[in-house]
């Protein structure tokens, strides 16, 4: 029994690397996006005197980008964003 307990938590371990490492460079885009839109938010509410604290919602927030681009980059959506003369995807 703890055989298969450990090498469950290696088959788990090994997975959340993998999707870590895929996620990686797509979570650090939306991040720096996100990161660089709370920057222009705060110097914007600055002059009124409103202070924001979001800092945490930019990492949330990238990591559900990042999750989500990549379950939509796999998915086989793209039959059904076809239009007359072409795919959407293609243009």
């Amino acid at each position: 029994m703890g055989a298969t307990f450990s090498s469950r938590m290696a088959i788990a371990g090994d997975f959340i690397r993998k999707e870590i490492i895929g996620a990686w460079p797509v979570f650090q885009f939306f991040l720096t996006g996100f990161l660089l839109l709370i920057l222009l938010i705060k110097l914007v509410l600055a002059q009124f005197s409103i202070q924001i604290v979001a800092l945490f919602n930019a990492v949330v927030g990238a990591l559900i980008a990042a999750k989500a681009n990549i379950y939509l980059t796999i998915l086989p959506l793209r039959a059904g964003l076809t239009v007359i003369g072409g795919s959407w995807l293609s243009r």
